[in-house]
C-alpha cells in the first residue's frame, strides 16, 4: 500500500498522521493558484485508454530519452537524471503509482505535505538495511517529541534546541518541477493531456523571490537557453529566435517587439540601425511617455545577420516584421502568443518560474546600471531604457528623477545611445 494511502488510514484512526496543520503557517496556506476550483478527473485524452495508465508505466523510457536533446526537451546531466529517478522513486512510494486519471492539483499537494513531512537528512544515514519513507516520517516524528519535552522542562530565559530540520520548499518545488517535464513530456505522447498537469500552479513562498517574483537571467539559465535545440548551431531564426535575441540585447518589453513594423519601426538613423519605438496611431501606444524612443540595433544583432533577416522579410511583402503573430484578446496583443510559446519552453527547459522574457529588461537594466560611472550618464540609461520620471511600478525603481531631466532625455543623441547599448554585454552569446 503505498505511503499516503496508509498515512491516511492512520489519520482517521489516531490522528498522528501529519497534516498541514503540523506545517509552518506558509506552507500550510500555500494553495494551487486555481485551488478554489473543483477537483475533477482530467479532461479526455487523446490516446485510448490512457486515463487508465498508470502515471509511472513510461518512466524508464522518459528518463532514457532525456539523455539526448530533443525538439521538446534539452538533455539533462548524468546528476539530472539521478535527480530525476529519485522524484520519481519518491512519488512511487509515497503515492503509489497510480493512473494518470485520477491524478490532480488534489494528489499533488497530498504529495507535496508529505515531502514537508521528511527529515532533511533522508536516506542519508547509514542503516544496517533499508528504510521505508514511512518509519523515517515516524522517525522523525519521535525525534521531534523528544526536543519538545526537553525544551518544555527549560526555563523561558534559556536557548532552546532547534526543530528537527524537514525537507524545505526549494527541494520540494525541485521535486515538482521533475514531475512537471515528465506530465508534459506524457502529454506530448498522447498519455495524459495537456492543459491539465497538476504539478504547476503552486507558490513557493520564499523561494527564489526576486523584485516583482522576476529574476535577472542567471550565466546558468541563459546557458540553458541559448544551447538549447531552438537557440544551437543550425536551428531556424524565424519569429521567435528574434524576438528572444532582441530582448536579450535591448531590453524592449516583449509587446514593444513583437509589434515591429519593417518600414516605420526600423530605421537608418544617423549612420546606424534603429528600432524606433514609437505610438501606432488609433492602435496601440508605448508602456509611458518616455518609452517613445530610439534604441539602436545592437553589434551582436547585426553579426547574427538581423539586417538581412529585415530585408528578408521586407522582400516578402510583409509590413509587420513578426507577420506570424496575429493580435490576441481586447488588448489586440501581438506579443500573447509568443509569450506563452516562450514561457512553456522555458519551463521545459528547467528555468525557475521567476526569470521570464520580462527579465531580460531588468538583466539589461542591471548590466547598464553596474558600468563604469564614467562611461555614460544615468540619463542616457533612462532614454534608452525608456523610464519615465515618476515610473517605478514596473522595474522597481525608486521615485527620483525630475520632469526637468525627462524632458532632457528626448534630446539625448544617436551617438551617446550608442554608448549604452554596446555596453550590454553577456557571459554567453548566441550561436552565430
Amino acid at each position: 500500500m503505498a505511503l499516503a494511502a496508509m498515512l491516511m488510514l492512520k489519520e482517521e484512526r489516531s490522528a498522528k498522521v501529519p497534516t498541514s496543520a503540523a506545517l509552518p503557517a506558509s506552507e500550510a496556506t500555500a494553495e494551487p493558484k486555481d485551488a478554489g476550483r473543483k477537483e475533477s478527473a482530467p479532461a479526455a485524452l487523446m490516446t485510448t485508454g490512457a486515463s487508465s495508465l498508470a502515471f509511472l508505466a513510461h518512466r524508464d523510457a522518459y528518463l532514457a530519452s532525456r539523455v539526448l536533446a530533443t525538439d521538446d526537451f534539452p538533455a539533462l546531466k548524468p546528476n539530472s537524471i539521478k535527480q530525476a529517478t529519485k522524484t520519481l522513486e519518491l512519488w512511487a512510494e509515497l503515492m503509489g503509482d497510480r493512473p494518470i486519471a485520477v491524478i490532480t492539483k488534489v494528489e499533488a499537494r497530498r504529495f507535496r505535505i508529505l515531502l514537508r513531512t521528511l527529515p532533511a537528512a533522508y536516506g542519508k544515514a547509514v542503516r544496517a538495511g533499508p528504510v521505508s519513507l514511512e518509519a523515517e516520517i515516524q522517525r522523525a516524528r519521535a525525534r521531534q517529541a523528544e526536543v519538545d519535552g526537553r525544551n518544555a522542562s527549560l526555563a523561558p530565559d534559556m536557548e532552546r534546541e532547534a526543530d528537527i530540520a524537514l525537507v524545505g520548499l526549494r527541494t520540494v518545488k525541485r521535486h515538482f518541477s521533475a514531475l512537471s517535464a515528465y506530465w508534459q513530456w506524457l502529454a506530448n505522447h498522447g498519455y495524459a493531456p495537456e492543459d491539465a498537469n497538476p504539478f504547476i500552479g503552486f507558490s513557493w513562498p520564499g523561494v527564489r523571490k526576486g523584485r516583482k517574483g522576476r529574476d535577472m537571467w542567471s550565466e546558468q539559465d541563459l546557458r540553458t537557453l541559448l544551447t538549447s535545440p531552438r537557440f544551437a548551431s543550425g536551428s531556424e531564426r524565424g519569429s521567435f529566435w528574434w524576438i528572444t535575441i532582441i530582448g536579450m540585447y535591448s531590453g524592449m518589453r516583449v509587446e514593444e517587439i513583437a509589434r515591429l513594423r519593417i518600414r516605420q519601426d526600423i530605421r537608418d538613423l544617423h549612420g546606424r540601425l534603429a528600432f524606433v519605438v514609437q505610438e501606432q496611431l488609433g492602435v496601440w501606444s508605448p508602456k509611458t511617455e518616455a518609452g517613445a524612443r530610439i534604441v539602436p540595433v545592437h553589434p551582436v544583432l547585426l553579426k547574427l545577420g538581423f539586417h538581412d533577416f529585415v530585408e528578408r522579410r521586407a522582400a516578402q511583402g510583409h509590413q509587420r516584421l513578426f507577420y506570424d503573430l496575429p493580435p490576441r484578446g481586447k488588448e489586440q496583443s501581438y506579443g500573447a502568443d509568443f509569450s506563452r510559446e516562450f514561457s512553456k519552453y522555458k519551463a521545459a527547459l528547467g528555468i525557475g518560474p521567476g526569470t521570464v522574457f520580462h527579465s531580460f529588461r531588468h538583466s539589461v537594466r542591471t548590466i547598464l546600471t553596474n558600468a563604469p560611472a564614467d562611461q555614460f550618464r544615468d540619463a542616457w540609461i533612462d532614454a534608452f531604457m525608456g523610464h519615465s520620471a515618476d515610473e517605478d511600478a514596473d522595474e522597481g525603481r525608486p521615485k527620483r528623477q525630475s520632469v526637468g531631466v525627462t524632458v532632457y532625455l528626448k534630446a539625448v543623441d544617436m551617438e551617446n545611445l550608442c554608448k549604452v547599448v554596446e555596453a550590454i554585454r553577456y557571459p554567453v552569446e548566441p550561436t552565430p
